[in-house]
């Protein structure tokens, strides 16, 4: 059974397979990545450990879901490497099941322990209240779920589970419909097209109809930055403050990204004069 947009219905699996996936665009990791990975590795000695770059992405999308998937990835700008990552992580969750973690991301117990017997999806929202620096983390005005929004740098599931399908399939709605003057660009933009808003505004509406357990990040064991340093250094021209379009275009649509793009640096050249 294939949904509209060219998705596959994948099998619900019973159990969460004991596979870590990671992602970084090279296999040639920086130092404090790869000391993380070794933790990680060491914590979890009955897990396996899968880390794909570039090319193994394209490859799985290509061989798991074929040219009308890859075709909507391809879609999204190279310089918006994170929102690649994030519907990669979705379609390979959805597919295969097991742990998601950032590459900078880590847990202070092992995965055994963080996760419960049979457990099929963990949901996890950011603790604001005991973290200095959190307070706003999680709110954004589209999400209306208690607590913010769901974190996607984490992902722990079954393959082929309801959520996950309902996020790639609203994921490449938005692609599909991108407009930069409605979506945006840089950091909110992808929140809103491929990451933490998209993922939540896809899995709230379900959460009533499967069972899960929603937790708090740093009470369970979930850790978003396990290195020393600021992840973002690590990674080449950050996203965050990007003002070119996320998802490329042609015709009227690179037109609209390219007003859009001026008219958002003229708006920073006003402001700084």
């Amino acid at each position: 059974m294939m949904h509209p947009l060219g998705l596959p219905l994948v099998e619900t699996g019973k159990t969460i397979p004991k596979v870590i996936h990671q992602t970084f665009p090279t296999r040639s990791l920086p130092v404090e990545f790869s000391q993380n990975v070794e933790r990680l590795k060491d914590q979890n000695p009955g897990w396996s450990h899968e880390l794909y770059d570039d090319s193994d992405i394209v490859t799985f999308i290509k061989e798991e879901y074929g040219p009308d998937i890859l075709a909507f990835f391809d879609q999204i700008s190279p310089a918006y490497g994170a929102a690649r990552a994030d519907l990669f992580r979705y379609l390979l969750l959805y597919k295969r099941g097991g742990v998601y973690l950032d590459i900078k991301s880590g847990v202070s117990r092992p995965l055994d322990e963080l996760l419960l017997p049979g457990e099929q999806v963990l949901l996890s929202q950011w603790e604001t209240s005991a973290v200095i620096g959190r307070a706003e983390f999680g709110k954004h005005k589209e999400i209306t779920l208690p607590g913010g929004e769901l974190q996607q740098w984490q992902i722990m599931t079954i393959a082929g589970h309801p959520f996950l399908r309902a996020v790639i399939a609203s994921v490449l709605k938005n692609i599909a419909n991108y407009n930069p003057w409605k979506y945006g660009t840089g950091g909110k933009g992808v929140y809103r097209v491929t990451g933490p808003i998209a993922y939540t505004k896809a899995i709230e509406p379900l959460m009533s109809l499967y069972p899960h357990r929603l937790v708090v990040d740093t009470e369970v064991g979930l850790i978003y930055s396990a290195i020393e340093n600021s992840h973002k250094k690590l990674f080449k021209g950050h996203y965050l403050a990007r003002t070119d379009p996320i998802i490329k275009g042609s015709g009227l649509a690179q037109l609209s990204g390219w007003s859009y793009d001026l008219a958002r640096r003229a708006k920073r050249y006003v402001s700084r004069a």
